[in-house]
């Protein structure tokens, strides 16, 4: 098999992966909120949902050291440069496991003094120090397993990663139900996560073994000069890092300081619907980057800009496809899935956020690009853009419009950033006229997304569904209507003929030819 045909097919079966594992951890995420919901309460739920959110901050102490791995890692064993690889790996486990150790007093200095800044009647000050540590355990042992799941996206390895994924959430899930069933609060609900997430962990090591067997995790291979070269990526993919995530989670810890964690309850609901369909994106992005960073390494650079139309195609058509579906079902869904009393608070808000998540959808594949290609000035740029505008738009319409501010400042800041700014700098980047790459990307992608439009605006006036079966169906034949378009219009014949033999079917005992 070519060089050009293997690659094409790790990628689609990375994707195909990603989308189970991103399918999988939404519907189990779309089980449990309801029942952590009712059965924690408004205001516990909201702390909960605060404190995890801040835990995501805890990620910027790897320095991006993580996305550096996969970008060396994918780079050198395109070329066979074995020492190289081993030398990228452990210097980045090295590396990990000192911010690791680095940041046990700054979650002990959150644990301490946090608390007395959470405007929570019902849940006390010991509880909500608790949870931080336990949280920051749970990051702090977790940050030098990113070494491991950095080999497995650098070598592609998708099926191993997110099958660890899956069952590492639904055994989690399940502990977290039975703890609020038996009456625990957000304490045990901590316990579980690090529990789970240590295990987690010890699997993720071997399955880097296997997915990269001539990996030596010897002191023999820690070099000085390979961790300059990954911390001087690093400190840049952080930087961009952290306007993704002020971008994903600053509404959550905006609206809980400033309107109380009762709203943000009201927020979370609908952020956490666009944010785990948003992670289906990352099924393709996960696998750009690596890519990216080989066609570069071996300087395929119409493969390059090939792969980001289609990328950007089908990703544009993925956010618009969520998108309808949540804003024409989006009522009823959240009526049927939490409760009627949070439709008239929750719903305009997941309008607002639905239309932005066309826009990050859209323009996520060009961030990996970029990313594998190593033009991380321009992401770190764009990352300090985003994070001074969102906290700047975010505090302005929170103090100005309550909790309807909040997603209109994501809104605005993604359609400057992630809509204008990004798809000009990146086309620029790489010599691709921005006439093609809506011609051939962004239209193209939208497009196909106009048939499930059309369907489900009709199938819901005409028959309108009245229980979570009904709204299943509903969303489930718009997605297959979608995916039929993404086939047909955003993917040229080869492409399309390569996906379709890539899809196993065991039925038929072996895959199409």
């Amino acid at each position: 098999m070519s060089d050009s045909k293997s690659t094409k097919k790790l990628a689609i079966h990375g994707v195909l992966f990603n989308w189970i594992g991103r399918v999988a951890s939404f519907l189990i995420s779309f089980v449990l909120t309801p029942v952590l919901v009712r059965g924690l309460g408004d205001e516990s739920y909201g702390v909960w949902s605060l404190l995890m959110t801040l835990t995501t901050y805890y990620a910027l102490a790897d320095l991006g050291l993580r996305g550096a791995g996969v970008k060396y890692i994918s780079q050198y064993a395109a070329t066979k440069d074995w020492d190289n690889v081993n030398k990228v790996l452990v210097t980045c486990l090295g590396l990990f496991l000192l911010f690791a150790a680095c940041l046990v007093p700054v979650v002990s200095l959150i644990a301490w003094r946090m608390p007395f800044h959470l405007n929570a009647e019902h849940v006390g000050l010991a509880a909500i120090r608790l949870v931080i540590v336990l949280t920051g355990a749970t990051v702090v042992l977790g940050i030098p397993g990113q070494a491991f799941a950095a080999v497995l996206a650098a070598t592609k390895r998708f099926d191993l990663s997110n099958a660890l994924a899956v069952i590492a959430q639904l055994t989690q899930s399940v502990l977290l139900i039975f703890v609020v069933w038996r009456g625990g609060g957000i304490v045990e609900m901590a316990q579980v996560t690090l529990l789970v997430s240590v295990l987690a962990q010890v699997s993720r090591i071997v399955l880097a073994k296997v997915a990269l067997p001539q990996a030596h995790f010897s002191i023999q291979w820690l070099d000085g000069e390979m961790a300059g070269r990954l911390i001087r990526f690093g400190i840049l993919n952080v930087v961009q890092g952290v306007g993704r995530l002020v971008s994903k989670s600053a509404g959550t810890v905006l609206v809980g300081f400033i309107l109380g964690p009762v709203q943000v309850t009201y927020f979370s609901i609908a952020e956490s619907l666009t944010k785990k369909s948003s992670e289906l994106s990352r099924s393709i992005c996960s696998v750009l980057m690596p890519v990216a960073s080989q066609f570069d390494a071996q300087e395929r650079h119409d493969d390059l800009k090939r792969m980001l139309l289609i990328g950007t195609s089908v990703l544009a058509a993925l956010g618009a496809g969520l998108a309808i579906v949540f804003i024409v079902l989006g009522d009823t869904l959240i009526s049927l899935w939490i409760g009627a009393r949070y439709v008239g608070t929750t719903f305009p808000i997941l309008c607002v956020l639905s239309i932005s998540l066309v826009i990050t959808t859209a323009s996520n594949g060009l961030r990996s690009i970029l990313r594998g290609t190593n033009r991380m000035r321009l992401l770190a740029g764009l990352g300090i853009c985003e994070a001074v505008m969102t906290l700047a738009l975010g505090v302005g319409l929170l103090n100005g419009y309550g909790l309807d501010g909040m997603p209109y400042a994501i809104l605005i800041t993604q359609f400057v950033v992630s809509g204008v700014v990004l798809p000009y700098a990146t086309c620029k980047a790489i010599d691709l006229p921005i006439g093609k790459y809506l011609a051939r990307g962004v239209f193209p992608g939208l497009s196909a997304a106009v048939p499930m439009l059309l369907f489900l605006t009709g199938a819901t006036a005409y028959v309108p569904p009245t229980n979570l079966v009904h709204l299943v169906i509903h969303g489930g034949i718009a997605l297959i209507i979608l995916g039929c378009g993404v086939l047909f219009i955003c993917f040229e014949e080869d492409t399309r003929s390569a996906i379709l033999t890539s899809i196993p079917l065991p039925f038929l005992g072996a895959n199409r030819r």
